[in-house]
């Protein structure tokens, strides 16, 4: 059995077909060519609402200034982070944790990236203080608030 071709179904659905009495014989045998009605007819009611014709995303320019922001935040906090560390990772370096902790603003996701970048500089000239830089960048990375940064930045 032969079945019409999509095109032919949208202009039977939409009333136009010459052809229409032809495929209403058809459809009373044929149950795929029926269903592709049926779909047709859902696609069109869609298709005659206002919904579907209007444009409800959200401007792309909230997003972009969403980014700005961010990384304006992202670069304060690198920032910070860089005075921070001057101050922490000095002396023994057991004695960095303690100094973390109590430093002021220092959990943050600009202070990992601080501390990977440290460690990455400490490894050439002592492997065992790049390992305790980033051991304290992964007790801060765990405890950041995943809903205050953006899931791939904190992942990341």
């Amino acid at each position: 059995m032969a079945h019409y071709d999509d095109e032919t179904l949208f202009q039977y659905v939409e009333g136009t077909s010459p052809i229409a009495s032809e495929i209403e014989l058809h459809m009373s045998s044929c149950d795929a060519c029926a269903d592709e009605v049926v779909g047709h007819r859902e696609i069109a009611d869609v298709l005659r609402t206002a919904d579907a014709w209007e444009d409800e995303s959200p401007a792309p320019r909230r997003f972009v200034v969403d980014v700005v922001a961010f990384a304006e935040r992202a670069r304060v906090e690198e920032l910070n982070a860089a005075r921070i560390c001057t101050e922490v990772l000095t002396g023994p370096s057991a004695w960095w944790p303690q100094r973390l902790r109590q430093a002021s603003n220092a959990q943050i996701g600009g202070m990992v990236k601080e501390l990977i970048d440290r460690a990455r500089v400490i490894i050439d000239t002592s492997p065992a203080n790049a390992l305790a830089v980033t051991a304290l960048a992964i007790d801060v990375a765990n405890e950041l608030d995943v809903n205050e940064y953006p899931c791939d930045y904190v992942v990341k």
